[in-house]
C-alpha cells in the first residue's frame, strides 16, 4: 500500500524537475541568442518577391493563371498599388517603374508604401547614419498594355529601414 502512495505522488517530483529543466533551457537560449537580430534584409527581399510574383499585384493574370515576368501596365498605378500592397508605416517601400526598351521612356511609375519610401530614400540621399538603405533591381519583362505586348524593363527601387 505504501508503494502505491509513493508511485501516485511521484508525478509531482517529475513535473517539478521538468519545469526546472524548461526554465533553465529557456534562460540559456535567451542569453545565448541575440535579441537584436536584424531582419531588414529579409523583409525587403520579401517585399521585392511579392512585387515580382504576387498574382493580386502587378503580374499579368488571365484565364490560364499568373504569368511571372509579364507585367500588367494597367495595374501599375498608385491606386492599384495601394490596394494590392498594404504595409504598415516604417516597414519599407518600393518604387516600381516600367520602362520601354524601344524608347527608354518610363511607361508607368507607382510607389509601394509611399510615406515610408519617401522618408527613407530622403535619409539615404542625405547620408544620414541609421537612415536606412536603398537597393535597385532591374528585370527584363514583357509589359501588357491592353492588347499590345511591349518588351521592357521593370526597375524596382527598394528603401528599407536600417533596423527591423
Amino acid at each position: 500500500m505504501t508503494e502505491a502512495i509513493y508511485e501516485a505522488g511521484s508525478w509531482i517530483y517529475k513535473m517539478f524537475f521538468l519545469l526546472l529543466i524548461a526554465v533553465v533551457s529557456i534562460a540559456i537560449v535567451s542569453t545565448a541568442a541575440r535579441s537584436t537580430i536584424n531582419t531588414n534584409i529579409l523583409q525587403m527581399d520579401l517585399l521585392r518577391n511579392r512585387i515580382l510574383y504576387d498574382p493580386t499585384g502587378i503580374v499579368y493574370v488571365d484565364e490560364l493563371g499568373a504569368h511571372p515576368g509579364v507585367i500588367n501596365r494597367a495595374a501599375v498605378n498608385q491606386e492599384s498599388i495601394d490596394i494590392a500592397f498594404n504595409y504598415p508605416d516604417g516597414y519599407g517601400g518600393a518604387r516600381i517603374t516600367l520602362v520601354s526598351s524601344e524608347t527608354g521612356d518610363p511607361l508607368a511609375i507607382a510607389v509601394v508604401n509611399a510615406p515610408t519610401f519617401n522618408r527613407i530614400s530622403t535619409n539615404v540621399a542625405a547620408s544620414l547614419k541609421g537612415g536606412g538603405f536603398t537597393r535597385t533591381y532591374v528585370y527584363p519583362v514583357t509589359i501588357v498594355d491592353g492588347p499590345d505586348r511591349i518588351s521592357g524593363f521593370m526597375v524596382i527601387e527598394i528603401a528599407g529601414p536600417d533596423r527591423a
